[in-house]
């Protein structure tokens, strides 16, 4: 084999071990900002699961716990107050306009999901 050849092959070799290389860094730079994105909802969805039981229980409103979960999660779910009727049968509340937002979240969430598969280069799974 002539030695510009085996030169040529070699340069044709690092090249498309370079291009590897940058696929397999923007993919693990995708993959880990989709775990942040992930734990990121992970935390919604457990603020508005425990304002949904709690209301639903019937839990005090003056309870410290109660107050500050309101406190963390009224931001979340402040555009979706009075959005539907919330049924109640004496303190016992279901606030259907949180369920709602849970939803939104979830269909949110798995567009920025979607969004971070095209950007890593990974083929979206159904």
């Amino acid at each position: 084999m002539a030695p510009d050849k085996v030169e040529a092959d070699e340069a044709r070799r690092i090249a498309q071990h370079e291009r590897i290389k940058e696929k397999l860094e923007r993919a693990r730079t995708a993959s880990r900002v989709s775990q942040f994105v992930d734990y990121a909802f992970f935390l919604v969805y457990s603020l508005i699961g425990l304002e949904i039981a709690l209301e639903l229980f019937g839990a005090r409103q003056g309870s410290g716990f109660k107050r500050f979960l309101d406190a963390i999660a009224m931001p979340l779910l402040a555009p979706f107050r009075g959005l539907l009727p919330d049924p109640a049968m004496g303190s016992l509340q279901l606030m259907l306009s949180y369920v709602a937002a849970l939803a939104v979240y979830a269909i949110l969430h798995q567009a920025i999901k979607r969004l971070l598969r095209l950007f890593g280069g990974r083929p979206a799974r159904a």
